[in-house]
C-alpha cells in the first residue's frame, strides 16, 4: 500500500477528509488486517504468559471511542465498563511526551486520556493463564505494538521500527526475539506484512483525528454514548 502524505499542523477536519480519501479505496477492514497473527503468534504466547505490553505502565493503554465500538460489538458491554477518560497515572510519564510522542500528546488534555480500565494493575482484559480475552477486537495501538509511526517533515506517514532505541531486555517477546533481525522479520513474527501494518496505521491515524473533535467532550463530562451520537461514529462507515 503507497504512503499518504499528511501535514499534521494542517486543519483537523481537512486531515481527516485526506485520510479518507486516501483510504477510502485500498482500506482493509481491520477485523481482517492482521487476522492471521491473531490466531497463532508471539503475542499470543506473551498475553497468555501475563502479558508485558498490557500494563500501560505510566501512561494506561490509550484509546479512541472507535476502538471501544469494535470491543463493545463483541462483547455487548457498555463503552463506559470498557474504558475511562482520566488523569494519566504517572506526570513524569508526559515530560518528554509531545517531542516522543506528539500524537499522544496531542491526545492528552488537562493530564487525561481515554484509556482502558485497568484491574491489578493491567488491563482488566488481560486474564491470568488466559490471556486477552479481546484479542481478535483489541484496540489498534495493542495491534501495532511494539511498532510505532511517525511523519517525515514532507508529512509522509511512515512506520518505525520497533529496534531503534530499544534495548535487548526489552518486555516484548516479539522485540528479545528478533532483536538483531529486520523489519520484516519482526513483522513476520507478528505473521503481518508492511503493507497489512500500514493499513492498521492509516486507520489508527484517521481515528486519532476524529479523537481530536470529540476530546473537549470528553472534557466536559458528556458521555460516551452522547459523543458516539454527536459525532456519528460509525465502524460501517468505516468498514472496521
Amino acid at each position: 500500500m503507497d504512503e499518504i502524505n499528511l501535514d499534521s499542523k494542517n486543519n483537523v477536519v481537512d486531515s481527516v477528509k485526506s485520510i479518507n480519501t486516501a483510504t477510502s479505496k485500498s482500506s482493509i477492514p481491520l477485523t481482517v488486517v492482521d487476522d492471521d497473527y491473531s490466531n497463532m503468534s508471539a503475542c499470543d504466547r506473551c498475553v497468555a504468559a501475563g502479558g508485558g505490553c498490557c500494563t500501560g505502565s505510566g501512561s494506561g493503554i490509550f484509546v479512541t471511542l472507535h476502538d471501544l465500538l469494535r470491543i463493545q460489538a463483541h462483547n455487548k458491554m457498555s463503552l463506559e465498563e470498557i474504558a475511562v477518560f482520566k488523569k494519566i497515572d504517572n506526570p513524569v510519564w508526559v515530560e518528554n511526551l509531545e517531542e516522543n510522542d506528539p500524537f499522544f500528546f496531542e491526545a492528552v488534555r488537562d493530564g487525561k486520556v481515554l484509556q482502558l480500565i485497568r484491574k491489578n494493575d493491567h488491563c482488566h482484559f488481560l486474564v491470568d493463564g488466559e490471556g486477552c480475552q479481546v484479542f481478535n477486537h483489541r484496540p489498534a495501538v495493542c495491534r501495532m505494538f511494539p511498532f510505532s509511526f511517525d511523519f517525515t517533515k514532507d508529512g509522509v506517514l511512515r512506520l518505525i521500527v520497533p529496534k531503534a532505541g530499544r534495548q535487548k531486555d526489552e518486555d516484548c517477546t516479539i522485540l528479545e526475539e528478533n532483536y538483531y533481525r529486520s523489519k520484516g522479520a519482526n513483522l513476520k513474527a507478528m505473521n503481518s506484512t508492511k503493507e497489512r501494518m500500514m493499513a492498521l496505521i492509516k486507520e489508527h491515524v484517521y481515528e486519532l483525528q476524529m479523537y481530536k473533535l470529540y476530546v473537549d467532550d470528553l472534557v466536559s463530562g458528556m458521555s460516551f454514548d452522547e459523543i458516539v451520537s454527536k459525532w456519528k461514529l460509525s465502524l460501517k462507515e468505516k468498514n472496521v
